[in-house]
C-alpha cells in the first residue's frame, strides 16, 4: 500500500522507549528481528556500528535505522503534549506514574539514505520508515524491559501491553494517529453525541480522517477510526468522496471530501450518517440576467429607472459618516443639557408664584398710611 500513500517524506519517524532501569539492547538480535518483520519490502539492514558507545546503526543503500541509549530521564516537556492528551488520560496504565519512574530510554529513528548523513533524491515514503519503525520498536520491547513507549510522528504514548494487538500488523494503528473528541449537542432524543478527528492521519491518507457527530462513547470513537484506517491500509475499503462503509450493526456511512480549512489544511474525509450533496450550477435565463444587470447600472429595460440608481448608493456610502461616538455625544448633550435647562425655564416661568419686591420708601409710605388709618384722632377721648 505503500505506493498509494503520501510521501510525507519530512516527518520524523522516531520513537522513545522509556524504562525504570537502564536498557542494553543486543545489537545483533535487534537486527535480525528488524529484517525478519521486513523481509517482505526486500530491504535488509546491515549493522555498521554497535552499541558499545551507546549508538548502534543499521543501514541499507536506501533507509537507516539508527538506536541511541540515554542513561538519563526525558525531559517531560517532550511529552507534555501526549502525558496531557485526553485520550491518555481517559486509559487504564497511568502514564504520569511510569514517566515518573523511568530512568533512562532509547530513541529509535529511521531515516532516509544509508545514514544520518546521507543524502538521497529517491525518499522512502513515510509508511515504510513508520514500517521499519515499528519493527524496530517490535525487537526491543521482546528484548529489553520497556515500560512506556513515545511515538513521536502523532505525539502518542502507550504501554508495551497495547501493541501487542498489532504484532502482527505492519503498523500500529492506535498510534499513527491522535484521536481527539469532539462533544457536539445531543440528538432529538437527548443521547450525547460525540465526534472524532484522527490527528495525524493525513500522514496516511492525504487529508485528515473526521467522523461526524453520532452518539458514541470515546472507546467507540477510537475503535471506529483505528478500524477505518487499519482497513484502508489493506486495501478492504476505499475512501473517495461518495462512498459508503457499513458497520457491524448495519449502519451505513457515507464518506464525503471537504476542502481545507484553517484546523485541517490539508483538507478532511468525512464520515457521517449524511450522504454528500450533488452540487448543480444554477441556471439564468440570459435576458433576465441582462435586465438586473441594467438595473445595477441605473437604467432598465423599457427606459424605468431604479428610484436610487447605483451610483447614488457609492456615493451616499462614500460621504463621511459620524462616528458611532460623536452620536453618543450628541445624544447625551441634548439629554442632560438642554433638556434640564427647557424644563427649569418652563418652571420658573409657569408654576414658581412671583416674589413680592419691597422697596425701604414704600414700606414707610405703607405704614404710615396704616397708621393714619387706624389710630384715633389726638384729644378724643376713648368711650
Amino acid at each position: 500500500m505503500a505506493d498509494t500513500l503520501p510521501l510525507h517524506t519530512d516527518v520524523p519517524a522516531t520513537a522513545h522507549a522509556l524504562a525504570a532501569r537502564a536498557l542494553r539492547p543486543d545489537g545483533a538480535e535487534l537486527c535480525a528481528r528488524v529484517n525478519a518483520a521486513i523481509k517482505d519490502t526486500g530491504m535488509v539492514l546491515e549493522q555498521v556500528a554497535d552499541l558499545s558507545g551507546g549508538q548502534a546503526l543499521f543501514s541499507h543503500p536506501h533507509v537507516h535505522l539508527s538506536v541511541t541509549a540515554h542513561r538519563r530521564k526525558m525531559p517531560r516537556q517532550a511529552m507534555a503534549g501526549a502525558l496531557a492528551s485526553p485520550f491518555a488520560k481517559a486509559r487504564i496504565p497511568d502514564y504520569d506514574r511510569l514517566f515518573s519512574a523511568h530512568t533512562g530510554y532509547v530513541t529509535l529513528d529511521v531515516g532516509h539514505g544509508a545514514g544520518p548523513d546521507d543524502t538521497i533524491k529517491d525518499k522512502l515514503p513515510l509508511v515504510l520508515r513508520l514500517r521499519v519503525l515499528k519493527a524496530a520498536l517490535d525487537a526491543l520491547i521482546a528484548t529489553a524491559p520497556v515500560s512506556l513507549v513515545h511515538w513521536v510522528q502523532s505525539d502518542t504514548i502507550c504501554a508495551p501491553s497495547e501493541l501487542e494487538m498489532w504484532k502482527d500488523s505492519d503498523l500500529p494503528f492506535s498510534l499513527v494517529m491522535h484521536p481527539l473528541p469532539l462533544p457536539a449537542r445531543p440528538d432529538i432524543d437527548g443521547a450525547a453525541r460525540l465526534a472524532m478527528i484522527a490527528g495525524c492521519s493525513e500522514h496516511l491518507l492525504g487529508k485528515t480522517l473526521y467522523l461526524d457527530p453520532m452518539p458514541r462513547d470515546q472507546a467507540t470513537g477510537l475503535r471506529q477510526l483505528v478500524s477505518i484506517l487499519n482497513e484502508h491500509h489493506e486495501g478492504r475499503i476505499h475512501l473517495n468522496h461518495g462512498d459508503s462503509l457499513e458497520l457491524t450493526d448495519g449502519t451505513v456511512l457515507h464518506v464525503r471530501h471537504e476542502n481545507a480549512a484553517s484546523a485541517d489544511r490539508p483538507g478532511r474525509i468525512c464520515v457521517g450518517l449524511t450522504p454528500p450533496q450533488a452540487r448543480t450550477a444554477p441556471t439564468t435565463d440570459a435576458a433576465g440576467f441582462e435586465d438586473r444587470l441594467s438595473r445595477l447600472k441605473g437604467v432598465a429595460r423599457g427606459d424605468t429607472k431604479m428610484a436610487v440608481s447605483i451610483t447614488d448608493k457609492v456615493e451616499a456610502e462614500a460621504r463621511p459618516r459620524k462616528s458611532l461616538l460623536s452620536r453618543m455625544a450628541f445624544s447625551l448633550m441634548v439629554r442632560g443639557v438642554v433638556l434640564p435647562a427647557l424644563l427649569l425655564v418652563l418652571y420658573y416661568t409657569f408654576v414658581t408664584p412671583p416674589k413680592t419686591v419691597s422697596v425701604a420708601s414704600n414700606t414707610s409710605l405703607s405704614e404710615s398710611l396704616v397708621t393714619t388709618q387706624t389710630l384715633p384722632a389726638q384729644g378724643t377721648a376713648q368711650p
